[in-house]
């Protein structure tokens, strides 16, 4: 292991990260994503063992900050009294994750966070569900039904997660799932319905994508789940907002829009026709 490994400076040294682990590290040659809200070095222990450092990217959430804000405005979050977003600190969202844990809810909670980062484990040969639909995965159903299941079962419970958008829903190689990144937060009388739909938006987007560009398979899914989507948890009309609200905002030339119009309002009109 020759590559130095070189923190930020709000970070644990590397001297403490070794000492955390007793034992030396060093950074991969490896790469891995870079999101807009935060950095991530892959690294990893004497024993192979790979971990990733992640730490916060101020100028990447400074560029994000009035993408999300324009989102969560456009579809009609924002103009509710009482909804709101925020982004949680890298000790927040260790605290959360280990909430969600209590809470028997799948997730891959940050080994340590210190200042700005964490250092949370890498499961090599993982996939998100953004990355199943886009490819036509069969079993990117199975994984979404999962998912879903999962985020209901957190609403029923009274907590919105944030940012679940299918990037951040890991399918490991076992076929488990594991919930990741939990920086933006979002709180409110309408964050479950928000979520929920939102979840539905984002995958439909990227199934579109899929060499097949079929989604009807995501379409029943999704009517399955509206149709358990009921009171007193969620409201009816807020779900039929957001399902009227997210395609519209996202149509024209837009990221996130889908390569066919029509086909995303014959997606959309189908659900919003079952709630």
């Amino acid at each position: 292991m020759s590559t130095r490994l070189t923190p930020c400076k709000e970070s644990l040294s590397v001297e403490e990260i070794e000492a955390l682990f007793q034992m030396p590290v060093a950074a991969s040659d490896k790469q891995v994503p870079q999101g807009n809200l935060n950095s991530n070095i892959l690294f990893q222990t004497a024993d192979g063992r790979p971990y990733l450092l992640r730490m916060e990217n101020q100028e990447g959430r400074a560029r994000e900050l009035p993408a999300i804000i324009n989102e969560y405005r456009g579809v009609g979050f924002l103009g509710v009294p009482g909804n709101s977003f925020f982004l949680r600190t890298a000790g927040e969202q260790h605290a959360f994750a280990d909430a969600l844990l209590q809470m028997n809810v799948p997730v891959i909670s940050p080994i340590c966070s210190h200042k700005k980062m964490q250092i949370i484990a890498y499961c090599q040969g993982a996939r998100t569900l953004a990355d199943l639909w886009k490819n036509g995965d069969e079993e990117a159903t199975a994984a979404s039904e999962n998912a879903f299941a999962t985020l209901m079962k957190c609403h029923g419970l009274g907590v919105a997660i944030g940012d679940r958008w299918g990037p951040n829903e890991l399918v490991l190689p076992d076929g488990s799932l594991r919930f990741i990144d939990f920086d933006v937060g979002i709180r409110g009388p309408e964050a479950r319905e928000f979520e929920l739909v939102a979840f539905m938006y984002f995958l439909a987007y990227f199934a579109q994508q899929s060499p097949t560009k079929d989604v009807s398979t995501l379409q029943e899914l999704c009517t399955v789940v509206l149709n358990n989507a009921r009171e007193p948890v969620y409201s009816q009309n807020a779900v039929k907002k957001y399902l009227s609200s997210y395609p519209k905002y996202f149509s024209g030339e837009v990221p996130y829009s889908w390569n066919d119009t029509r086909a995303r309002e014959a997606f959309f009109n189908a659900l919003h026709s079952h709630v």
